[in-house]
Parts: structure tokens; C-alpha cells; sequence
């Protein structure tokens, strides 16, 4: 099996404000973008970051609440596939 790390991924509460914060450091997502659930960028060498709405996360995980702890908001995904498949 092969792993490799594929996706970074961030909880947002404001989808439009969090996409500019990232257009402003240089990042190609298309203005239509503001208003989506979930959007996604690649970034060099096949790495992906997405941004989701509470909403999104908790239409898959509807225990999910914020941490209250620790600040984070992210997630990691990784991609495995397997040799010849």
C-alpha cells in the first residue's frame, strides 16, 4: 500500500472572509467560491486545502462541536492506494 499525504483541511465560520484572508496570500480561488459549503485548492506537488462550513462537517459528523480547548480547526487526510489498484 502506498500513503501519501493528500488533503489539509480547515473549518471555517465565514466562508467569504476565510477564502480573501487566502486569496491575499497568493492563492487562485475563483470569486464564485465565497458562497460554497466546501471548496478546494490545489496547491504544488498534488497537495489539496479545503475549507469547510461547520455545517459541512456536521452533515457528516453531527457530534461534532468546536474545541473548546485548543483553537485548531483542521484536519489531515491521506490518500492510500494500493500496488497496481
Amino acid at each position: 500500500m502506498t500513503v501519501q499525504f493528500d488533503l489539509i483541511g480547515l473549518i471555517v465560520a465565514d466562508m467569504a472572509k476565510s477564502l480573501a484572508f487566502y486569496r491575499q496570500l497568493g492563492l487562485d480561488i475563483p470569486a464564485g467560491a465565497d458562497g460554497e459549503p466546501h471548496v478546494e485548492v490545489a496547491l504544488r506537488g498534488g497537495l489539496r486545502l479545503a475549507f469547510d462550513t461547520v455545517d459541512t462537517i456536521r452533515s457528516f459528523d453531527p457530534e461534532w462541536t468546536k474545541p473548546s480547548a485548543v483553537p485548531a480547526r483542521a484536519w489531515l487526510s491521506i490518500a492510500a492506494t494500493r500496488p497496481g489498484g
